[in-house]
């Protein structure tokens, strides 16, 4: 149950920050209602290892589509997407290599 909770909640997300660039608002909305999703669902989920590796890929792959969205509309690019997109979804990805290394080291026996 908690795992549709994190993806409707991620899910929002995504839709909140796409909405706020093609209606053309203020891309500051789009973070606020980020930043409060983070806070609520965090302490919920926080014991668990996937937790934030998912969320942080998933807000990166997020801010690299909603800057593509912004460039091909003819717009600039915005350096909050171009800088966190792809630092957000290496720090998440790096995040489940390395939760599987260490479960993959922890089999191995030490000589």
């Amino acid at each position: 149950m908690g795992l549709v909770w994190i993806l409707l909640g991620s899910s929002l997300c995504t839709t909140v920050v796409l909405y706020t660039e093609l209606s053309r608002r203020d891309t500051l909305t789009g973070m606020e209602f980020v930043l409060l999703v983070i806070v609520l669902v965090r302490e919920q989920f926080s014991e668990k290892w996937w937790y934030p590796a998912l969320f942080q890929a998933w807000i990166g792959i997020t801010f690299l589509l909603a800057n593509w969205l912004r460039i091909s509309e003819g717009r600039d690019s915005v350096s909050g997407y171009v800088t966190f997109g792809p630092t957000f979804l290496l720090i998440g990805l790096l995040k489940i290599v390395r939760h599987f290394v260490a479960k993959t080291s922890d089999r191995c026996p030490q000589n």
